[in-house]
């Protein structure tokens, strides 16, 4: 049994093939390449898929970035020009195998709850911290989603905030500290910050700010067990892990504990457990 997980980045589409113990093989990374519009992304996944391809695939899971129904429709997508894609038909017309969507950072948290240190809790949230943030919440052991709700990336920390890019929610979280917000690559920044540059520390100290404003809002809401830090930006945590904590510490009513998530390639093992619920 061969099942490939898909994770639709707004930067970067990652594949690989899922195994049962959560661990991935043959992966491949490529650019999303969002700014050239629907055709192009959709490129990009099949290409993905084709380089995996070893001809016993049964099954597909895709994650994607914003509000897809169960069907496969995709409803939302703020960071990637998928909303209203034929993303599934053009899946099903090369893969005559089951194929199965999902958000991605409900994806990310079902693959930390499984295979990570969330493994036992009951109250989870994981938030996926990219080209935006994605949120997915478990409550008493089952993924929490309502018609694509929550996107608690796009829950308002600043009522009054002047628009920004294509955000619907004007001063959501993820318009203060989504990639678009970075002067450049945030990783770049993240590296220079490491090496002592306090222009780029300042700017992580910042993100974990307005991170904790957001963060003590879900806290206060669900009063969960624990709340997981995924995508690629958890890399800089600890540039952002006092300021993000100051603010918690500040603001939440419940103590909670915040980790970084240590689960290699999350979000594609997430995707794989779509498809291993059905076959």
């Amino acid at each position: 049994m061969a099942i490939l997980g898909v994770d639709i980045g707004g930067y970067k589409i990652k594949a690989g093939m899922v195994g049962k113990d959560g661990k991935v093989s043959k992966k491949i990374s490529i650019f999303t390449e969002a700014e050239k519009g629907k055709r192009a992304v959709i490129r990009n996944v099949l290409a993905a898929l084709e380089h995996l391809d070893d001809g016993n695939v049964t099954g597909i899971g895709v994650g994607i970035p914003g509000i897809v129904d169960p069907d496969g429709k995709i409803l939302f997508t703020p960071n990637v020009p998928l909303q209203g894609a034929a993303l599934r038909n053009a899946l099903r017309k090369r893969y005559r195998v089951k194929i199965a969507f999902g958000n991605d950072a409900d994806n990310f948290v079902r693959a930390i709850q499984r295979f990570g240190q969330a493994r036992g809790k009951k109250n989870i949230i994981g938030l996926t911290l990219g080209t935006g943030v994605g949120s997915g919440v478990i409550i008493d052991g089952k993924i929490f989603s309502r018609n694509g709700a929550p996107e608690l990336g796009h829950t308002t920390i600043k009522f009054d905030a002047k628009p920004v890019g294509n955000y619907r929610n004007t001063g959501c979280i993820e318009s203060f500290i989504g990639r678009k917000r970075f002067p450049k690559d945030p990783l770049e920044v993240y590296r220079k910050g490491m090496a002592g540059d306090a222009a780029s520390r300042r700017i992580y100290e910042q993100y974990g700010m307005y991170l904790g404003v957001a963060i003590a809002n879900f806290v206060n809401t669900f009063n969960p067990d624990i709340v997981v830090l995924g995508g690629q930006i958890r890399k800089a945590y600890p540039l952002f892990r006092e300021s993000m904590k100051k603010e918690v510490r500040k603001r939440s009513l419940f103590p909670t504990v915040i980790i970084k998530s240590e689960l290699r390639d999350a979000g594609l093992v997430g995707a794989g457990l779509l498809v291993m619920i059905w076959i």
